[in-house]
């Protein structure tokens, strides 16, 4: 749950904060609306997820790399974000498939110099026959849009996607506009177990989210409502 001193937080910095005038005050506060349900309701949310993926089960279960650990004077591939969400996304994957060994295939998308690491963390979760790795591009070349586009030519028409879970939306919507065709449910690792100012990140994701959108790299913001199992709308 996002406390109510965080939302209020994010008000001020989008307020008080510089932006782009084609994204419009409005606009940015209906994605706070959006996000606070979200957070307010991410237990709800995750449980939905779940029990849709039961009804449902995947073609892949898909983790999105995420940053690199910048914290030194070297920068490495084994970040919290990054170990936290390859094992996230296992565990997601064995929940939707209770009582039953699952070989759905678990992919790691990631960036050419991340998958040979990502590779022997998930050999900590998962089979080495079940695991599938995706090079979404060198770093500094490789984003959300590219992770997305190399999914197309696999062919998965079903896919669980695990990322963080301020990248949730981001995801969902770049989904939509890469993958068309394809149903995709996206789930995060919760906020709460990264040390990171969620609100400073989020509002990130804000300005990325309508930037992006404006350009058509993405959906627009208004598809967060298809976003199953939305809380809102």
């Amino acid at each position: 749950m996002l406390p109510q001193s965080d939302i209020e937080k994010l008000m001020k910095g989008i307020v008080e904060g510089p932006m782009s005038p084609s994204m419009g005050l409005e606009r940015l506060l209906q994605l706070v609306g959006w996000f606070a349900q979200y957070y307010l309701n991410g237990e709800d949310y995750q449980a939905r997820a779940i029990d849709h993926c039961m009804s449902y089960p995947p073609d892949a279960v898909v983790v999105l790399s995420g940053p690199w650990d910048e914290s030194g004077d070297v920068p490495k591939v084994d970040s919290l974000e990054n170990i936290k969400r390859i094992a996230f996304a296992a565990w997601f994957r064995e929940v939707i498939a209770p009582g039953r060994t699952t070989h759905t295939p678990f992919v790691l998308n990631g960036e050419t110099e991340q998958l040979p690491w990502m590779f022997e963390e998930a050999l900590k979760h998962v089979r080495e026959d079940d695991i599938v790795l995706v090079d979404c591009g060198a770093r500094g070349i490789a984003n959300t849009a590219t992770q997305f586009d190399v999914l197309a030519p696999l062919g998965y028409k079903r896919l669980v996607t695990g990322t963080t879970d301020y990248h949730v939306a981001r995801a969902f919507l770049t989904a939509l506009e890469r993958l068309p065709g394809a149903n995709c449910t996206v789930v995060g690792v919760p906020y709460s177990e990264f040390p990171f100012d969620v609100t400073t990140t989020l509002i990130g994701e804000f300005r990325r989210i309508l930037e992006y959108a404006d350009r058509g790299d993405i959906a627009s913001e208004r598809e967060l409502q298809m976003l199953f199992p939305c809380p809102v709308g």
